[in-house]
């Protein structure tokens, strides 16, 4: 499996965009994609791939040159403090870090590293998880062209928390996340949402901003202050904390805890597994799937 998912990777990074998209999308949905008249989601994505002039958002998916964007539209108060830009790992001075901080890639998604006390960090781990983040490649590998022209660093930011003391740098009562929404009908603060997507996209053709969704939620919640305060609040680290366990050995009793602990989970196919680790966790979801036992009773 491990061999067959870097031949796939390898290809990919060698193949002009539209072979590629014919791959991704029939690895994907074992479908032969449809760019002449796309009528699927997943065939509508990989179209704005190649017509979408997705080049044109670099700048607000590269998490140090989208500031910039932040500070002229909505201000530099909301922007966590920064502490330094790095081409490589070993350009961190961690003595001028102060004790809680946290390092991410400019181009990627989930590539965080969350410190919380610089003395007991491993630095030796953590430049080797950096460098993993920054020979990624989203253009290569996806083929999104947003991607092309973003240039791979290390940015070491504020350490963010609540007033419990837990991590809220996934925190969607900060900034409101939207891969998981559930309420009931006639909500206001997601019917405004969707008043103003709406609206949006009878003036527009194309997604001009990366963080559409996110704003348009915003002003939402900004109109209707009180409705917040009747929201169910979850810190999003909950439900993505599956995912740092995907690649690891299937654990029983780990993976009956986390169940506990929330009903939704957010998990991820970008999965390495670079020490070929056999009966990972992803492999036994997969297995409880099939069998219809996500419970994970019966499972040997």
């Amino acid at each position: 499996m491990g061999i067959a998912k870097d031949l796939y990777r390898s290809v990919l990074r060698v193949l002009p965009e539209k072979p590629a998209l014919y791959l991704i999308y029939f690895r994907g949905y074992q479908k032969i994609l449809n760019l002449k008249n796309p009528q699927y989601f997943g065939e509508k994505i990989q179209w704005l791939k190649l017509y979408g002039h997705l080049d044109e958002l670099s700048d607000y998916v590269d998490k140090y040159a989208v500031r910039e964007f932040v500070a002229k539209t909505v201000g530099d108060k909301y922007l966590n403090q920064l502490y330094g830009v790095y081409n490589n790992p070993d350009e961190i001075d961690y003595e001028k870090l102060p004790k809680r901080f946290v390092l991410k890639c400019t181009n990627g998604s989930g590539a965080v590293l969350i410190c919380k006390d610089k003395d007991n960090l491993n630095k030796t781990e953590a430049a080797e998880t950096m460098n993993r983040w920054l020979k990624d490649d989203f253009y290569k590998m996806k083929k999104e062209p947003q991607y092309k022209n973003v240039k791979n660093r290390i940015i070491a930011e504020e350490y963010l928390e609540d007033e419990s003391g837990a991590s809220n740098e996934y925190d969607i009562t900060k900034v409101g996340e939207s891969w998981f929404i559930k309420a009931n009908s006639h909500n206001r603060i997601l019917q405004t949402t969707l008043d103003l997507m709406n609206e949006y996209w009878r003036k527009e053709d194309k997604i001009r901003d990366y963080f559409i969704m996110f704003i348009f939620m915003k002003m939402a919640r900004d109109k209707y202050p009180m409705d917040m305060k009747d929201m169910y609040k979850v810190p999003a680290a909950i439900p993505i904390m599956m995912q740092k366990y995907l690649d690891k050995e299937y654990d029983a009793k780990m993976f009956e805890s986390i169940c506990k602990i929330s009903s939704v989970h957010k998990l991820t196919y970008k999965l390495r597994n670079d020490n070929n680790v056999k009966h990972t966790l992803s492999e036994m979801i997969v297995r409880m799937l099939d069998v219809g036992n996500i419970a994970g009773e019966n499972i040997t």
